[in-house]
């Protein structure tokens, strides 16, 4: 199965070339949204690697050559080409050539006659030199061939690490839930780097007591704000990395609460 990854907002890849185009027919995608085959280095756009999608084809092909094939092959070829075809008709003058020399000269030679041969046949420098530009410009195409590899690699890698720092940022301001058990001391293993040793005692809807690394917060007043929105927490610890909130939200736990740690 062909994966591809897809560079678009609240799109998780990798995707199969059924579920992209689903997505661009929601409305979800669009065709300049940048797009790649996991097996290659070359990012496109969804209307360069599904232009039947993209136009609107009741059926599309997601076949597409591989983007790191080499032009190398192709110009080394093309070039020895070239060089055997010129070879072979130099071959083939030469030897009209002599068979006509041998032809005209045999009576003299068989005279033993001392008249001066005539002279062999003058191979043309101009074909060497169209060989020699052939092979140059071969040559060249491969460097500019090897040069975008290198640049497409280079525009992969920073999107790559881009959205990394992304998700790193998304999930900094979602933070992490805990749900841990009421009336009894957990150990909240990394809050800013640090562990947190807590105990949460619900008094009623409106507060709570609370035991942090053994000092007691008496009846702290619950904020009951909009769920996710950041409203709905209430801040019981916080050092240098990160701050630890106690979170109005039902838990799904019977006698457990919701807590929610964001580290900076």
């Amino acid at each position: 199965m062909i994966l591809y990854e897809v560079f678009a907002d609240g799109c998780h890849t990798p995707l199969t070339a059924e579920q992209i185009a689903d997505l661009f027919r929601a409305g979800r995608l669009k065709g300049a949204d940048w797009c790649r085959n996991r097996a290659s280095v070359s990012w496109r756009t969804i209307d360069e690697v599904f232009p039947t999608l993209t136009h609107g084809a009741n059926t599309w092909s997601t076949s597409r050559a591989p983007d790191n094939v080499s032009a190398l092959p192709l110009a080394v070829g093309t070039a020895a080409l070239i060089v055997a075809v010129l070879g072979f008709a130099l071959l083939q003058s030469y030897r009209s050539d002599t068979s006509d020399y041998i032809e005209k000269a045999q009576p003299t030679l068989i005279r033993r006659s001392s008249a001066k041969a005539p002279e062999l046949p003058r191979i043309d420098s101009n074909q060497f030199g169209n060989a020699a530009f052939a092979m140059e410009q071969a040559q060249q195409a491969v460097i500019a061939r090897e040069r975008a590899q290198r640049e497409q690699a280079l525009l992969a890698e920073q999107m790559r690490v881009e959205m990394i720092n992304q998700e790193r940022e998304q999930a900094k301001r979602a933070g992490r839930e805990e749900t841990i058990p009421l009336n009894q001391f957990v150990t909240i293993s990394n809050v800013g780097g640090l562990p947190v040793k807590v105990k949460i005692v619900d008094n009623d809807v409106t507060s709570f007591d609370a035991w942090v690394n053994g000092r007691h917060l008496q009846n702290v007043q619950k904020q009951k704000g909009i769920s996710h929105s950041g409203a709905d927490e209430t801040l019981i610890y916080q050092n240098s990395g990160g701050s630890l909130y106690y979170v109005w939200e039902i838990s799904g736990k019977i006698d457990s609460c919701l807590l929610r740690i964001r580290d900076y």
